[in-house]
């Protein structure tokens, strides 16, 4: 199974970095079949290094995506089936 991403959004908070989020658009070549991951992370603000939670999500209807990034779906759409197609 190939999985193609494309990135919807990050969001990094804290004065250091404490709270990150990211958002990506995947397309599974395979079953051709598109879906979106949130990935996030948090750790200590006081001690960077320390990583307390992160954890990824995965919605399964991209297509129905309205969080954030959701602006990007039809162009991160294509771009995908494209470099999909050019392998």
């Amino acid at each position: 199974m190939t999985v193609l991403k494309y990135e919807l959004a990050s969001s990094v908070q804290g004065p250091v970095a404490a709270q990150q989020d990211w958002w990506t658009l995947c397309y599974d070549t395979e079953i051709k079949a598109f879906f979106v991951d949130h990935e996030w992370g948090r750790s200590d603000p006081l001690n960077p290094t320390k990583q307390l939670c992160s954890g990824i999500r995965r919605y399964s209807n991209a297509a129905a995506w309205r969080g954030p990034g959701a602006q990007k779906l039809s162009n991160g759409m294509a771009k995908l089936r494209a470099r999909a197609s050019r392998t």
